[in-house]
Order: C-alpha cells, then sequence, then structure tokens
C-alpha cells in the first residue's frame, strides 16, 4: 500500500516504488485529474502493470482529461454507466435514459450519479403509489417491500434497509469499456 498527497501530480516516485516491489498489479483511487497524470506517468515509465480504479471514475470524463489511448487496458469498478455498456443486460433501458437525457440536457453528459438519482426517484414512486399514502411509515413499509428494476440494476432492501448495487468489471478496449465480469 502506498499513499500520495491530494494534490500530488508527481507520481513517478510512487511507480518506482511499485516497479521495485514486484506488483503485479495496481488498485489507483484518486480524483480524474489525479488519474490521468498517474496513468500518463506509468507510460513514460513503460509500466505495463493492469490497473484497477474505483467505480467514480468514468471513462466519458477521464478520456476527456487523460486521452482514450492512456486508459486502454484499464479496469473500472462499476455500479452502472448510464451509456450501455458492451455485455450490460441493462443496455436497451440505458440507451433509452441517455437518449433522453441528451435531448432535454444537451450540455450535459450523463454519468454514474444520473443513473442513480433517476433510480431513486422513481423507487420512491412507486413505494408511494403502494402504498397509497405519503405518511413517513407507510412509505417506509412500502419501501421495505421494494422490488425494482432500474437502470442501476434490480432494487430492493435487506432488514437494515440497505440495497446492494449490481457491482460489474469493466476493460476498456478500443476506447470502449467493455463489461467482463459480474
Amino acid at each position: 500500500s502506498e499513499f500520495y498527497n491530494v494534490n500530488e501530480v508527481d507520481f513517478k516516485p510512487l511507480l518506482l516504488k511499485v516497479r521495485s516491489a514486484g506488483a503485479s498489479g495496481i488498485m489507483f483511487t484518486g480524483d480524474i485529474r489525479a488519474t490521468a497524470n498517474f496513468r500518463k506517468q506509468m507510460r513514460e515509465l513503460g509500466l505495463t502493470l493492469p490497473v484497477y480504479l474505483s467505480g467514480g471514475q468514468t471513462l466519458v470524463t477521464l478520456g476527456k482529461v487523460a486521452g482514450l489511448d492512456v486508459l486502454e487496458g484499464v479496469y473500472i469498478l462499476g455500479y452502472t454507466i448510464p451509456n450501455a455498456l458492451e455485455g450490460d443486460p441493462r443496455s436497451p433501458a440505458l440507451q433509452a435514459f441517455v437518449k433522453k437525457f441528451k435531448d432535454r440536457f444537451p450540455q450535459y453528459e450523463p454519468e454514474r450519479g444520473t443513473a442513480h438519482a433517476h433510480d431513486a426517484i422513481m423507487v420512491l414512486a412507486d413505494a408511494i403509489a403502494r402504498a397509497k399514502s405519503v405518511e413517513a411509515e407507510a412509505i417506509r413499509k412500502a419501501l421495505a417491500a421494494t422490488t425494482y428494476s432500474g437502470l442501476s440494476g434490480d432494487i430492493k432492501f435487506d432488514g437494515k434497509g440497505q440495497s446492494r448495487p449490481a457491482l460489474f468489471l469493466t476493460r476498456v478496449r478500443d476506447g470502449r469499456q467493455v463489461v467482463v465480469a459480474r
């Protein structure tokens, strides 16, 4: 495990430690700027280890900052990305959502949070309709019984009120994210 300062721009010392340690892969978490610098410096040093990025990163945004060529082969953990990834069974619903979103907001690119926000509103509306009430306790009971198929996957809550999002692993291939594991 290695750590860096939040405003770090020079990752070469860290990358040289990784090389010396004989690591077989790298799990990198950071903001988009840090990720872009990290990947570019890996390339400069000739490091070709597999790189895994956290779910907060999306290819659309990263590609604009780092360049798609720098991201080739990178793995990205995801919950949902509303651009209908190749291999994602939700692709038709995601494509329809993206089209409607872009028609309404052409200046924005839908990101992971866009689909989550949509699903949250739809789950609440569904619970209110099933509760036939806007009383808090009636809505809570309806939410507890929720089974909803949304853009981010199937949504239901456990006994503690938690929902477990659908997770998948993608890999950047030819400038696109492709689902490689669920």
